[in-house]
């Protein structure tokens, strides 16, 4: 993971499993939903050979015993052909993904504005209103390991004199950050060991850290850019204050 700061050191094996670039916006109502199929065309169904529909569902409750469901179609998804990149084209907003294989930070934000300047051909919105930057980390515990502490020192601590052993563990924190009008969510969740007795799979913590921003800005704003940059660094100084030098020094080495 490269970086624009001096101060976060560059990992050999990124412990990345998803990172995603995302954009809400004021939708125009002559906008249907064939309209953002047409990006499969646009961008190459070489690229994107994949196209799914993507539905939401409303239950409505007129009392405790009556319910419906409705459901609605939103917009589409598109994968690549080798499965790495997912594209989330809807009525209200765009989303851009890398699974795996991470490269860099510049190699994700150029490949989701080409996606990016390809939606706004065919989805022509009124106004972008929100910035996020996710990154999902998948971060394997050492089989010598004694203490979660150890390798991430935030991870909710049982304490004293009850009993240690974890099933599950979930926690989530939502941060303001006032001083550059954004929000960061972060979750760390235990996953135990599974797998096969022959292939066992090691502990692991995910590390989700979601750092977003509202905004009112035109789509085609070149500064849109500018506070991706900004959202990034942010996501940085969230991961690495997460994570311990001794994790930071492993993933290091590779």
């Amino acid at each position: 993971m490269t970086d624009t700061s001096a101060s976060y050191r560059r990992l050999a094996t990124p412990p990345i499993a998803e990172a995603l670039i995302d954009l809400r916006v004021a939708r125009r109502d002559d906008i249907v939903i064939s309209d953002l199929k047409d990006l499969q065309n646009t961008l190459g169904r070489e690229r994107f050979p994949t196209l799914e529909r993507q539905v939401a569902f409303t239950v409505s409750f007129k009392d405790e015993l009556d319910s419906s469901q409705s459901a609605q179609e939103v917009g589409c998804l598109m994968r690549s052909a080798n499965k790495t990149e997912v594209l989330q084209a809807q009525l209200q907003g765009f989303t851009f993904s890398r699974l795996g294989n991470y490269e860099s930070w510049d190699n994700l934000i150029t490949a989701a504005r080409s996606c990016w300047d390809a939606y706004l051909h065919v989805a022509r919105p009124l106004s972008v209103l929100r910035l996020g930057v996710r990154y999902v980390n998948r971060i394997v515990l050492p089989s010598t390991l004694n203490d979660i502490n150890d390798w991430l020192p935030s991870f909710p601590a049982i304490p004293a004199g009850l009993p240690q052993m974890i099933d599950e563990a979930l926690y989530r924190a939502v941060i303001p950050l006032p001083d550059i009008g954004a929000t960061a969510i972060v979750m760390q969740q235990l996953a135990l060991p599974m797998g096969s007795v022959d292939v066992p799979e090691p502990a692991s913590i995910t590390l989700d850290v979601d750092v977003s921003m509202a905004v009112v800005m035109t789509p085609e704003d070149p500064k849109l850019w500018d506070h991706f940059e900004q959202l990034r660094d942010v996501k940085n100084r969230f991961f690495f204050s997460y994570i311990s030098k001794d994790a930071q020094e492993a993933m290091s080495r590779g």
